[in-house]
């Protein structure tokens, strides 16, 4: 019975393995932190199944489990309460004192043969970790290839500061417009896809693809892909207080030029809608940044927003 539990509890570890893997791509769609966190417990649900195939492996050779594999399974039961049926079922494998009996017919004239030993690339939990790591990578090239548009587009990461606002946005107004930061906590992080064939010589109209409420710049990504693959150069942003972007800044008096106070004299956030979600910091920005931004067509810009 002993084998039996562990197998089963090997089951559960993959499933729950399966589980935290979607849970991964879902908060991954909103949140640039918290995802990390299922991602660990896919993995170690993953790794919690593979030791436990190969202590049930050893289990199956000499029906008895050896010291060291009572602690490791000890050590695999407190971690598996990640994923609760397994853990259950590595209990009953280390309270179970049943033992499978084997009853042997005799036959003189019959010499039992010694199994032949299978080699470390041939046993189920190799061959179960390398069609894991297979699959993580498979999907990860593949992933790439989309995201780029297989290699075409360059997709970077960048967060626009107080740094960036006081260079090109404080002095440098946009249709009569500003959109700038004045406190180092401010960040908005934004990415660009960039196709391969734009330059300065062939310069490309850019559209800024902003999300809705509790949404990020990650759940724009088939947009930012489909726009880029047709020769436009894209950025997809996380608005105030929302994915990588800290908060919206905070409200500031036009008439006044100075920073609008609550009663205890603090400054007061604005909401994440604040600077178009976000867009107007970084549509001014990459505007006025002639040097870096060069390839972009100033005489087509669009915007486009979703909820």
């Amino acid at each position: 019975m002993k084998a039996k539990y562990i197998r089963i509890a090997a089951i559960f570890e993959y499933i729950f393995a399966g589980i935290y893997a979607v849970i991964t791509a879902l908060f991954y769609s909103v949140s640039d932190n918290l995802y990390w966190l299922f991602l660990v417990l896919m993995i170690l649900s993953l790794v919690i199944g593979l030791y436990s195939e190969s202590i049930k492996y050893r289990l199956d050779k000499e029906n008895k489990l050896n010291t060291t594999d009572k602690i490791t399974l000890i050590v695999l039961t407190i971690f598996s309460v990640i994923s609760v049926f397994g853990c259950l079922f590595n209990i009953l494998t280390l309270t179970s004192t049943s033992e499978s009996k084997t009853v042997k017919v005799v036959n003189e004239n019959y010499v039992e043969k010694e199994p032949k030993a299978r080699k470390w690339y041939q046993k189920g939990c190799f061959i179960v970790a390398v069609c894991a790591f297979s699959a993580i990578i498979l999907s990860s090239i593949s992933g790439f290839l989309f995201e780029t548009s297989g290699g075409q587009v360059t997709v970077t990461d960048r967060t626009f500061t107080k740094v960036e606002s006081d260079l090109y946005n404080k002095d440098q107004p946009l249709n009569g417009m500003s959109y700038t930061v004045d406190d180092p906590a401010v960040s908005i992080s934004y990415t660009v896809y960039k196709p391969n064939n734009v330059n300065d010589l062939n310069p490309a109209p850019a559209i800024f693809v902003v999300p809705g409420f509790t949404r990020t710049k990650a759940t724009m990504a088939q947009y930012a892909v489909e726009l880029s693959k047709r020769g436009s150069v894209v950025f997809t942003i996380d608005p105030g207080s929302q994915g990588g972007t800290t908060h919206a800044g905070y409200l500031y008096d036009d008439v006044t030029g100075e920073y609008v106070l609550d009663d205890q004299g603090n400054k007061i956030q604005n909401g994440y809608s604040s600077g178009r979600s976000g867009a107007g910091y970084i549509l001014q920005y990459v505007y006025n940044n002639v040097d870096e931004f060069s390839y972009i067509d100033r005489d087509r810009i669009g915007i486009v927003g979703h909820s």
